[in-house]
């Protein structure tokens, strides 16, 4: 996330204080009610996807709330998901991050 700075917001297209730059191809510029909303979305399409425990294989696993964002580390920045998963079969625990890093080069 940026330092809050004024500016238009790429989504609603207010001119709004800016919390969060997406850089890909382009620059996407989050007011904070875009942003949440967007987090919300991908914290949403993370929740479908289906896991299986890496101990013993079962896709009978609890999924911790993933957390979601833009991490600006990287240029272009990148968007990710991570969530702590439970086997309900073996309580073996498992660590998951996704990054989104966009379309290759």
């Amino acid at each position: 996330m940026t330092t809050s700075e004024k500016n238009t917001c790429t989504i609603c297209g207010k001119y709004k204080v800016i919390v969060a730059k997406l850089v890909t191809q382009e620059e996407t510029l989050y007011c904070k009610e875009c942003n949440e909303k967007h987090m919300q979305m991908l914290s949403k399409i993370f929740n479908k996807i289906k896991f299986y425990c890496v101990n013993c294989s079962s896709s009978d696993l609890t999924q911790g709330n993933p957390r979601t964002g833009i991490d600006l580390t990287d240029v272009p920045s990148v968007v990710y998901a991570n969530a702590l998963l439970t086997c309900n079969e073996c309580h073996h625990n498992v660590f998951v991050k996704m990054e989104d890093r966009g379309k290759v080069q």
